[in-house]
């Protein structure tokens, strides 16, 4: 067994078939695994389904006959409506970047079940080739490790519309801590997230931001703190604080726009890892240095004049807060 082995094992999870689950404590930004997918499918050069069951046959083919094993035990929502090795692999095969149309299927990663409020991200690394999954929260011993298998988008969604979009695409009742709350908190959460969406679809709006930096920064809060009350800590965090960066940039306030591109920086490598060479991660790290790089730079100067400079004030504490908010309403 491999040292990274030895930090997980695959074991039979109520109501959930198999899963991974923690042989070790696990911190938030720790790696979990880091894994060579055993093939890959590139959705750009496979001529639909009968093109697509070739290549996955072939490549099965090629694998050792432990690996093909693996793979026979891998769950098949698609049972009667694909053939078999195609069905296992649409069930199971996961994204080799955001807005990749490829897709590996790999022995670990493709084990982990899902959770809406995950304490695990896979993510793909592009700097190694290799499927990754990092610890987003603490995880005890024995405590199962979960990923989320939703889009970025379908994760904002009611627990309704989450419960559709996974029976539709995986065949499964989600029956995490979330979904299987009683009806108080599900509605509740509900509408946290309805808030959420109807906030960012006002920000996402330049125009908006440009003539109401104030709340539309305030707006930014609200969701971070809407997140917080939902027990979500995973990448989605990002967009927010960038779009709060982008904000402060627009209006000429860098020292704020600064601390936001060092908080989205945190996340990103907190949650995917440090060392991608994705341009996303240069693009952060770059405003990191230099919030003045960013295209919007200097588009006004309402927030140009500083009140007060965060210099010396001890980042992520409560007078840190106060300085970084101080222009939401």
């Amino acid at each position: 067994m491999s040292e990274s082995q030895s930090f997980y094992k695959i074991s039979p999870i109520p109501s959930s078939g198999l899963g991974v689950v923690a042989t070790k404590t696990f911190s938030r930004g720790d790696l979990i695994i880091s894994e060579f997918p055993l093939f890959i499918i590139d959705g750009a050069t496979v001529d639909g389904i009968g093109g697509t069951e070739a290549t996955i046959d072939k490549d099965v083919a090629q694998l050792s006959s432990k690996n093909q094993q693996a793979i026979s035990s891998l769950h098949n929502c698609f049972v009667g409506k694909l053939p078999p090795l195609l069905g296992i692999f649409k069930t199971n095969s996961l994204q080799l970047g955001a807005d990749s149309v490829a897709a590996g299927l790999f022995l670990v990663c493709s084990r982990f079940n899902h959770s809406c409020i995950p304490n695990a991200m896979y993510s793909w690394n592009p700097t190694i080739s290799q499927g990754c999954v990092y610890a987003i929260d603490e995880i005890s011993p024995e405590a199962e490790i979960t990923i989320n298998y939703l889009s970025q988008n379908d994760r904002k969604s009611t627990r309704e519309d989450r419960q559709r979009t996974l029976l539709m695409n995986f065949d499964f009742e989600c029956l995490c801590a979330l979904c299987a709350n009683d009806l108080h908190e599900i509605r509740a959460s509900d509408h946290r997230r309805r808030n959420i969406r109807s906030m960012e679809e006002i920000i996402e709006s330049d125009l908006y931001i440009r003539s109401n930096p104030e709340k539309a920064l305030g707006f930014c809060q609200r969701i971070l703190n809407l997140w917080e009350e939902e027990g979500v800590n995973d990448i989605t965090l990002y967009t927010t604080y960038y779009e709060a960066l982008r904000i402060c940039v627009i209006h000429g306030d860098y020292p704020r726009a600064k601390a936001f591109a060092k908080l989205a920086l945190r996340v990103k490598e907190e949650c995917e890892g440090p060392d991608d060479i994705s341009e996303r991660l240069d693009h952060i790290k770059g405003l990191v240095k230099d919030p003045q790089s960013h295209t919007l730079a200097g588009t006004s100067n309402k927030w140009s004049s500083k009140p007060k400079k965060g210099g010396g004030i001890q980042f992520g504490s409560e007078e840190f807060e106060e300085w970084l908010w101080y222009r939401a309403e």
